[in-house]
């Protein structure tokens, strides 16, 4: 008996590669936790000649922001609770434009259960590389504020983001006498500030209502 037959015996092994059902090599995206968009009122921006909200993200990761886990299913009362309390909104995933035919705005790629992305991005096959639909993401903005989701831009926060932008406006004006390559950029601004003028238009300052406060004192 030779030495190859003396040796443990086994069966045939045939390595499985990732991929998705129809052959193409997974995404390369790095993993990303699941998440929930969430709005504060003091967080908006000029996107596409629009004020639109600013979000940021909840992640759905168990220890962060006292978001815990249980048996795969994620518990976020708390989190909500503190996120509300430090002024943000939290925006229900079913929350997009009908149009846009997707029942959440987070989706998972092929193959990769671990990276979640908004369904305004997109990835491909074997790449690292993420891109978004601007437009898509524009219309997503918009339908937040129209559906109520988010509300409005306040009249203080319009006010504050004018005066800001006018007086970049005259710096870049400014720059554009001696610079031309800022010009483009002056032009962009006064665009901006039309944008903010005609929505500031529209709205009335409603300051905080006041109230008596009460003082306790010890005997």
């Amino acid at each position: 008996m030779d030495a190859y037959s003396q040796g443990v015996q086994g069966s045939p092994f045939i390595p499985t590669e990732a991929g998705t059902d129809d052959g193409e090599p997974v995404t390369r995206v790095p993993p990303r936790p699941a998440f929930y968009f969430k709005a504060h009122r003091a967080r908006w921006g000029i996107i596409d000649g629009q004020v639109l909200p600013i979000l940021g993200k909840m992640a759905l990761r168990a220890g962060v922001n006292g978001v815990t886990s249980s048996r795969g299913a994620f518990r976020t009362a708390k989190a909500k609770s503190d996120a509300s309390e430090r002024g943000w909104r939290i925006i229900p995933l079913d929350c997009v434009p009908p149009a846009h035919g997707v029942e959440s705005y987070l989706y998972t790629p092929p193959g990769r259960p671990d990276v979640h992305l908004c369904y305004t991005d997109r990835c491909y096959p074997g790449d690292a590389r993420i891109d978004t639909d601007e437009k898509m993401w524009t219309e997503f903005l918009a339908h937040l504020v129209e559906s109520g989701a988010v509300d409005p831009c306040p009249p203080y926060v319009l006010a504050r983001m004018l005066e800001e932008t006018r007086k970049l406006l005259i710096s870049a004006q400014k720059d554009a006498r001696t610079v031309p390559s800022r010009q483009a950029d002056a032009a962009r601004i006064a665009e901006d500030v039309a944008t903010l003028e005609a929505a500031a238009s529209t709205k009335t300052a409603k300051p905080v209502r006041r109230r008596k406060a009460a003082v306790m004192e010890a005997d």
